[in-house]
């Protein structure tokens, strides 16, 4: 395993639903970051998990969120717009790119992936 992996909330939702080895395995090995924007994302799901998640990934080392004139400037300079991928994603995938060393990411989501491969965040690979 990495340093530090990012869990985005797209693996957090199959870790609730089905379960996820990467997520249990970066958790047990105290590898797994946390950003407020993913457990925000938590937080609005419905159900029991959503808070008790919420509060998990609250529980975790948390990533220090991008500035968001920062974030602005590096969307420009990175060339990151236009690319299927909402703000609160971008400000993750910033998070990591500018943590030091940078922190991996975990996500499900093939847009976000792409980006962050092409801007030069360590990306897991995703199982099958």
């Amino acid at each position: 395993m990495n340093p530090g992996i990012l869990v985005d909330s797209s693996a957090w939702i199959r870790h609730i639903r089905y379960g996820d080895a990467i997520v249990d395995r970066a958790i047990a090995e105290g590898v797994a970051i946390g950003h407020l924007d993913v457990a925000g994302e938590i937080a609005m799901g419905t159900g029991d998990h959503a808070g008790r998640f919420r509060d998990i990934i609250l529980q975790l080392t948390l990533i220090e969120p991008v500035d968001r004139s920062e974030l602005f400037a590096l969307v420009v300079a990175r060339d990151m717009n236009g690319r299927g991928v909402g703000w609160i994603d971008a400000g993750i995938i910033a998070a990591c790119l500018l943590s030091n060393p940078p922190t991996s990411l975990y996500t499900l989501d093939r847009r976000m992936r792409e980006l962050a491969e092409m801007i030069g965040v360590p990306v897991i690979p995703t199982p099958l």
